[in-house]
């Protein structure tokens, strides 16, 4: 394995990992200008992650398979954040069904 495919390797799974949380941050979110603050946030900040994460595919000489598969799995990770972080929101006593 060449040093430019282990340190794609390393920044996909770290990257994951941060997209990870980030979603959580996001999921975690009560108020709805909240919400929209943190979007454009998120898609400013993850335009220029993508955009290194294309200059180290590139570098990288992946197949076009690998370069999907990565892809995909940074995109996915995410919305798999924000799902986790959702329901751990603590819902008010007034909205809890106690039947």
């Amino acid at each position: 394995m060449t040093p430019h495919k282990v340190r794609s390797l390393m920044l996909v799974t770290s990257l994951s990992i941060y997209c990870f949380f980030e979603g959580t941050s996001f999921g975690l979110q009560r108020s709805v200008p909240g919400v929209f603050m943190m979007l454009v946030a998120l898609l400013c900040h993850d335009m220029v992650i993508g955009f290194s994460l294309g200059l180290q595919f590139v570098k990288s000489s992946y197949s076009t398979r690998k370069h999907y598969l990565t892809a995909f799995v940074y995109s996915i990770v995410e919305p798999i954040g924000v799902a986790v972080g959702r329901p751990s929101i603590p819902r008010p006593l007034a909205e809890c069904n106690f039947e």
